[in-house]
């Protein structure tokens, strides 16, 4: 065990049985619980835009064929500063694209107010997820970064709250003057890839002529995306993450499974809208001076 005083540079530490019990850098805090917000509240986590990709494959012989149909997702990002955005990526003509990230707005919520002078906050959350978003790669939901049903403690007001690749979610409780704000975020990486790769690496197989393989280039014969966009309007550059099965049909020789065949896999997107009921206390603080 360390306890030490150390004097330098104007900076002043003191060590007791290795933690630092002073430091002059980092001004203590007088917290005032006669005023704490306490309150419940929904943090909604919406459903993040998903096209489509479409497996086929045939053995040889017999006429024998499988299929899969999957949600994908693609680049995009959402918050409180974000507006409403799409990318456009245009194959034949790849100047005249718009670039992306896709972009979608998630309002800030105002929890409630806090008395003035007051320049720093003590946030503590509990959660329960209350509605579980759908399977990712047919495995399971997006994971819970934080337990469940405890309170939890965070000096920042900064709560990472899922993870899937290539999706993540968290949310912030944060001070602006007087007022408590919830900030919500959710993510979806860039792959990196281009239009002309398909999920697993591959290129794109021309699935609904003569061969087997992927597409996620609008082979679904409607083309059109979660939020009801056609290529027109949202055509991503990096469709390449698996996200929800839709359906699958084992090998057999009932039908023609591709797209717009006989026996075609078919079906509507996932719903991985999360939401989770939170218990939230802020108690508001004040820096001392000279401290």
């Amino acid at each position: 065990m360390v306890d030490a005083t150390y004097i330098d540079n104007n900076r002043v530490q003191v060590v007791q049985n290795d933690d630092i019990a002073f430091d002059s850098d980092r001004p203590s805090v007088v917290l005032f619980p006669d005023s704490a917000l306490s309150l419940s509240t929904s943090i909604v986590f919406p459903s993040p835009i998903q096209r489509m990709a479409y497996y086929r494959d045939s053995l040889s012989g017999g006429g024998v064929t499988q299929c899969e149909l999957w949600s994908t997702l693609f680049w995009q990002e959402w918050g409180p500063g974000e507006t409403y955005y799409n990318e456009i990526y245009k194959p034949n003509n790849p100047s005249a694209s718009v670039p992306g990230p896709t972009t979608r707005n998630l309002p800030a919520v105002a929890l409630g107010s806090i008395p003035s002078g007051m320049d720093y906050i003590d946030v503590r959350v509990r959660l329960t997820r209350t509605t579980t978003p759908a399977l990712m790669y047919n495995s399971e939901p997006p994971v819970c970064m934080l337990p469940q049903g405890v309170w939890i403690t965070s000096p920042g007001g900064s709560f990472v709250t899922e993870f899937f690749l290539p999706l993540a979610r968290h949310f912030d409780i944060v001070r602006s003057g007087t007022n408590i704000i919830l900030n919500r975020y959710q993510s979806v990486r860039s792959a990196g890839t281009g239009w002309d790769v398909a999920p697993g690496g591959n290129r794109q197989a021309a699935i609904t002529i003569n061969e087997s393989g992927w597409n996620s280039t609008g082979v679904t014969g409607t083309n059109i995306s979660s939020d009801g966009l056609n290529d027109t309007a949202l055509y991503p550059r990096d469709n390449f993450y698996l996200a929800g099965l839709i359906q699958r049909k084992p090998y057999d020789t009932s039908g023609n499974k591709r797209p717009g065949g006989t026996n075609p896999c078919a079906g509507g997107f996932p719903d991985f809208t999360s939401i989770y009921t939170a218990d939230i206390l802020v108690t508001p603080g004040r820096y001392l001076s000279g401290a």
